[in-house]
């Protein structure tokens, strides 16, 4: 099980260093602003 967390983490890892600052940063931003809308109580 291990190694195969291990290879997944791997693959993820090449695939995110490819990408530029600003890719990475709009990637975040996409992610927080699609997990939805505070609505304060």
């Amino acid at each position: 099980m291990s190694e195969t967390i291990k290879k997944e983490l791997l693959k993820a890892y090449k695939e995110l260093k490819e990408l530029s600052e600003n890719e990475l940063t709009n990637l975040r931003y996409e992610k927080f602003r699609n997990m939805g809308e505070y609505i304060g109580g």
